[in-house]
């Protein structure tokens, strides 16, 4: 987890996924909505209720986004797809 940064390219979350057991990995894309790229950089660890999961996606070292303390949440319920931004308590914002 992480981010990965390429010179001239903004940072994007550094995220992997296993469907047999920790064989073979391959790269998470995360698809952040353009107008927050290059804030939301670090992927947290996946949260799992059963087959729904839930990811949030901090911001890293130049995300100072609505102060720097809101993340980016995603949910596996629709395809991982963006929610929306939420405060440190999961509360969702209207931004």
């Amino acid at each position: 987890m992480g981010n990965i940064g390429q010179k001239g390219n903004l940072p994007v979350p550094n995220l992997y996924r296993t469907s047999d057991g920790g064989e073979s990995w391959e790269q998470v894309k995360i698809a952040l909505p353009e107008k927050y790229q290059g804030y939301f950089t670090q992927a947290e660890i996946p949260v799992f209720d059963g087959e729904k999961g839930t990811l949030l996606v901090k911001q890293g070292p130049e995300g100072d986004y609505l102060g720097g303390n809101v993340l980016a949440k995603f949910s596996s319920g629709d395809q991982g797809s963006f929610v929306g931004l939420v405060d440190p308590n999961g509360v969702l914002l209207s931004t």
